[in-house]
């Protein structure tokens, strides 16, 4: 995957790219790149980078790209008027650089709507602060209640995956990816 978008129009330049290369592919192959069992990464340079932040900078298969740019898609963002936004399962959410990703793990198919419920929920909102300032040496802010665990496996959620977030590249154009992450149950 080409480095950044360099100001390109991302649906247009970027995402309608990928997606008429990946309607060429076969389900068998689309399943190899998600599953990570092969890395077809045809707009990748010799400075190939993903664009997605869920893996280091490197080549990343395509199909594997996509799928993470749309789940990245699902995500709510809430303005906030005096502050900078909201982004749920970011921890500290009062940093500019997220310092780790807490993301919900469920055991059923969820509707866009029951995710964004889940991730702006203050049942989550607990879950990342307790999991996140773990994940860092910290002592969290608030405990993580029985009555917030119960909520949440009641919506097929009973655990949580931690990615610490790497920060790489200048001041002035840093990047950002997951590290690899662990499971933690609620």
């Amino acid at each position: 995957m080409k480095t950044r978008n360099r100001g390109e129009e991302f649906v247009s330049q970027k995402l309608f790219k990928y997606v008429e290369a990946l309607s060429n592919w076969d389900s068998k192959d689309i399943l190899a790149g998600l599953t990570g069992q092969r890395v077809e990464d045809p707009f990748g340079e010799d400075a190939s980078r993903t664009p997605s932040g869920f893996t280091p900078p490197t080549r990343t298969d395509l199909a594997l790209a996509f799928a993470a740019l749309i789940g990245i898609g699902q995500f709510p963002v809430s303005a906030r008027a005096q502050l900078m936004a909201l982004t749920p399962c970011a921890y500290p959410d009062t940093a500019l650089h997220t310092k780790v990703a807490v993301l919900p793990v469920p055991t059923a198919p969820l509707t866009p709507e029951r995710f964004e419920g889940i991730v702006l929920s203050q049942e989550w909102a607990s879950v990342v602060n307790v999991f996140g300032a773990e994940e860092i040496g910290r002592s969290p802010e608030t405990l993580l209640h029985d009555s917030a665990v119960t909520a949440l496996q009641q919506f097929g959620v009973p655990a949580a995956a931690v990615f610490r977030v790497q920060r790489i590249g200048s001041e002035q154009a840093p990047e950002r990816y997951f590290e690899r992450g662990k499971v933690c149950l609620l």
